[in-house]
């Protein structure tokens, strides 16, 4: 009897144990999404099936298409973060060329002349020019030439004098100063002559070496392909009546050119063909005066990606059908290449299920998401892969 107790106490327990297993089997069950709950129940894996349907189920197509390349877009911007740049020009007093002193005389035979030269690396960038001297002795007129043009022909007095402006139309990079007394006509037993000491020729010169800078930064072929506009952003740290023009220039194209409002972010957009692929360059340039441009941006907005929406149609009897278990449809793609990855949101009237695979077909049944009339399909990709073709067929 001890024996038999315990025998029908070992089958208790294993009819209790395959109680607990199918309650937790019927939880599973109930837990997991429906899409693959309603797989399980018909013996149906949730990854791609291959192989043809039986060839007395009756086959009708309710859409067809060619989506092609399918592009994932990681992000919908990119920003390219320049460094801080000072521009700045400087204008200072120079003293371009000086001589110790001078002296002409003219007679009726004899004649002696004197001359001075400087050089003006960037006339554009020189004003003011004047020619300073101090007459230590003088009698008749002293005549001055620029450039073998003629700037002065007058008498000069003992001491400082004002100094003789030189025309700038008539200025060269080197430049000659001609210094001569004039004649002295029927006094022929005259002499005119001067002596001129500490002879100067200054000027106000403008340092323009920092006024400009260049900046690269690189753009790949995935911003390229997409980008949709361009944005460029600095905050421009100025005094208004202190500064000149600003000009910014990407790549060829002129973005701005005017006086920025200090203290306050500039925007400006240009078109997408002035980004190119590769290196790009970013070209600021003030006319006068500091700038210091702070938080210099590009920024790419991208385009979205073209959505792969597409729709079939379910009449009632066919809806019944499906929902009777009499029918069903299936979603098919046929890819281009056998080996890579595949990934996919394939969202079905809201439903959402999941294309993964690196096979060359994938299929779905899609029965639990279907509608009565209107059905709506739309694919968005994880990554770039190539759909040759895309099914909605209904099996019946």
């Amino acid at each position: 009897m001890f024996k038999k107790k315990r025998g029908q106490e070992s089958g208790v327990g294993a009819a209790v144990l395959v109680v607990v297993i199918a309650i937790l089997i019927i939880v599973y069950i109930m837990f997991i999404p429906a899409g693959e709950r309603e797989k399980l129940l018909e013996g149906k894996s949730s990854s791609s099936i291959d192989g043809d349907y039986d060839n007395d189920v009756e086959r009708l197509n309710l859409l067809s298409e060619m989506p092609g390349k399918l592009t994932y877009l990681k992000q919908d911007e990119v920003d390219h973060d320049l460094p801080s740049v000072n521009l700045f020009t400087k204008t200072e007093g120079q003293v371009l060329k000086e001589k110790n002193s001078l002296y002409v005389k003219k007679a009726v035979f004899s004649d002696e002349t004197d001359n001075m030269t400087f050089v003006i690396n960037e006339i554009e960038n020189a004003k003011n020019l004047l020619l300073n001297f101090e007459v230590e002795s003088a009698s008749g007129r002293m005549m001055i030439s620029l450039n073998g043009e003629q700037i002065f022909n007058s008498e000069l007095k003992l001491g400082q004098n004002n100094p003789i402006k030189l025309p700038k139309d008539l200025l060269k990079n080197e430049n000659i100063l001609e210094f001569q007394a004039s004649s002295v006509g029927a006094a022929f037993w005259k002499t005119n002559e001067y002596t001129i000491d500490m002879v100067q020729v200054t000027g106000d010169i403008t340092d323009v070496s920092a006024r400009s800078a260049k900046m690269n930064f690189i753009v790949d072929e995935f911003e390229k392909k997409n980008v949709n506009k361009v944005k460029i952003r600095y905050y421009p740290d100025c005094t208004v009546s202190d500064v000149g023009k600003l000009s910014v220039t990407l790549n060829d194209c002129k973005v701005f050119s005017g006086v920025p409002d200090c203290e306050q972010l500039s925007i400006h957009e240009v078109l997408p063909y002035c980004l190119s692929e590769g290196e790009n360059v970013l070209e600021l340039e003030t006319e006068k005066g500091h700038y210091l441009l702070d938080r210099i941006q590009i920024q790419s907005d991208l385009k979205e990606t073209r959505d792969f929406i597409y729709d079939f149609q379910l009449n009632s009897s066919q809806y019944n059908r499906v929902k009777q278990g009499r029918a069903f449809v299936n979603l098919s793609m046929r890819f281009d290449d056998a080996q890579e990855d595949k990934e996919a949101r394939i969202i079905i009237n809201g439903h959402e299920t999941v294309l993964s695979t690196d096979r060359l077909k994938y299929k779905d049944k899609i029965n639990i998401f279907v509608n009565r009339g209107t059905n709506i399909v739309k694919i968005l990709p994880k990554n770039d892969f190539y759909v040759a073709e895309f099914n909605v067929d209904y099996f019946d």
